[in-house]
């Protein structure tokens, strides 16, 4: 092999097969490589962050240059562009002459590529309105009905074809029960291609509408996708009561895009509350809702400062302080890294937690896997990208320990209550019924909190017009202030049931406050 060829094959494999160089390689031969080479170049390059157009016109170019491709190869081209998004007229040409007299030796899925990708960058080639009708007619042949053709064919067909404009009635009725019986695959995107394509040219498949609403709940559709299905359904004179249902209300959507901006930027945090944004300074968005934070840092402080505490207890209160910072940062930017401020150190107070009652009820010493655990969800939910699908999972794997901890907290609170109450004799009631009294108010105060949030996230249009001219009651608030209040009296269970068999166990109020004498 030549110098230069070396180097061409050194650079290719660098700029397909590796991360992106940082300067763009030199001119790449592709059109000395093999067509096996070159596709899988090609379809390597598609699944890119990064996009280089010269690189793409010379793989037009090359592509034009091949006197003869396979249907399997020249579909794999096409997909590539079309996932790039990189229109190529010399790439349709080649397409439309080359397709045109080689179209019985391409098989259904092959063709739908083709015409998939000549729809969107083809449009204004001379002829191009026939040949999308010469490759629809050829895809529903008669001689063609014992293939098998994928769905995701048939969907780029019909897609292809409303893309073009061209009223292919056979087309549409062979594909749709296709479609009908691969509904359960489509992704939200796909529901929305294909009903837009039927409603191009009004076809009203009612087998297909039906279905597609079975499936709408399960295919995590977004507002956009809502809107264009909701659009779709009302050319066809479609009445979905499901797709009624996925919208979001008013009460829960996001505030304005014309709500005063501050220093940080938009909000990109997956809340925004009730409370208007930045309206006493630049710098904090919720002021109200920062503020209320503040007992979450001083009752944990005030308990340590009153208090010998046992180190579980001491990294649990440490724990609380960590989330009120958190909180207040996230109330006072609404940034998506601040909100993941907040949420992690309550995934570690909850494993703390869950894990001191294990201990202390069962002997069951699960530090080690629930902190390991929760430093692998933690890392890997702030080095990955929000909405990708890696950080999504790892949020739901989040969401079911932190409830896990929710309901180990929930029984080993109780449970350290009673044990408590039994415990201590006659001289010990008074600390006996305290600690029953404790577990009574965190159990209140955190129904009350959880209703607060619930009512404050979803009917936040109610609440700001109350009857009789009523001020708006800032339910987040009360959130941070019973949810302070239910885990400090946690925090004195837990040092409590530290000192249950000391005789001088006993509980005193300071300003309110109560303090356990040991």
């Amino acid at each position: 092999m030549s110098h230069g060829a070396v180097e061409t094959e050194r650079f290719l494999h660098l700029y397909i097969f590796d991360k992106a160089p940082r300067c763009l390689p030199p001119y790449l031969d592709l059109a000395r490589r093999s067509d096996d080479f070159f596709v899988r170049a090609l379809r390597r390059a598609a699944l890119l962050p990064w996009r280089d157009a010269r690189f793409w016109r010379r793989a037009a170019d090359a592509v034009a240059e091949r006197e003869k491709m396979a249907g399997r190869d020249l579909a794999q081209v096409c997909l590539a562009f079309r996932r790039v998004d990189f229109p190529s007229r010399i790439l349709s040409q080649h397409c439309q002459s080359y397709v045109a007299e080689n179209a019985p030796s391409f098989n259904t899925f092959e063709l739908a590529a083709v015409l998939s990708y000549f729809s969107y960058a083809g449009a204004g080639l001379p002829g191009a309105e026939q040949f999308v009708q010469s490759l629809a007619d050829e895809a529903v042949s008669s001689w063609r009905q014992r293939e098998a053709v994928p769905w995701s064919a048939w969907k780029m067909l019909v897609i292809a074809s409303a893309e073009a404009g061209v009223d292919h009635q056979l087309l549409f009725t062979t594909a749709a029960p296709h479609l009908v019986r691969n509904v359960k695959y489509m992704s939200g995107r796909d529901a929305v291609d294909v009903c837009g394509a039927f409603a191009e040219f009004r076809f009203k498949h009612q087998t297909l509408l039906m279905e597609l609403q079975r499936f709408l709940p399960s295919m995590g559709l977004s507002d956009a996708e809502v809107a264009a299905l909701q659009a779709s359904f009302l050319r066809l004179d479609f009445e979905a009561p499901q797709l009624r249902r996925l919208q979001i209300p008013d009460d829960i959507r996001k505030k304005e895009s014309n709500t005063t901006l501050g220093v940080w930027g938009p909000p990109d945090a997956e809340f925004n509350w009730c409370e208007e944004d930045y309206q006493l300074s630049e710098w904090i968005a919720e002021p109200v809702n920062t503020a209320s934070c503040l007992p979450m840092i001083l009752l944990p402080l005030l308990f340590l400062a009153m208090h010998e505490a046992t180190a579980d207890v001491c990294v649990i209160a440490w724990m609380e302080v960590a989330i009120a910072i958190g909180s207040m940062l996230f109330h006072a930017t609404l940034r998506y890294p601040m909100q993941l401020a907040d949420e992690l150190p309550m995934l570690w107070y909850v494993s703390a937690v869950a894990c001191s009652c294990l201990k202390r009820l069962k002997a069951v010493h699960a530090y080690p896997l629930a902190y390991g655990w929760a430093a692998v969800l933690s890392i890997v939910i702030i080095v990955t990208q929000q909405h990708s699908l890696l950080h999504d999972c790892f949020r739901g794997m989040m969401t079911v320990t932190f409830c896990t901890g929710l309901v180990v907290i929930g029984w080993g609170s109780s449970s350290i209550s009673v044990r408590i109450k039994s415990c201590r004799d006659d001289k010990g009631k008074r600390a006996a019924k305290a600690a029953e009294n404790m577990m009574q108010a965190a159990l209140l105060m955190f129904a009350v909190s959880v209703v607060s949030w619930l009512l404050d996230n979803y009917h936040c249009a109610r609440l700001k017009n109350l009857p009789g001219g009523l001020p708006y009651p800032q339910l987040h608030t009360w959130w941070h202030m019973f949810i302070a209040g239910t885990l400090h009296c946690i925090t004195m269970l837990l040092h409590m049931d530290s000192h249950r068999d000391s005789s001088g166990l006993d509980v005193r109020f300071v300003a309110g406050l109560p303090v356990i004498d040991t």
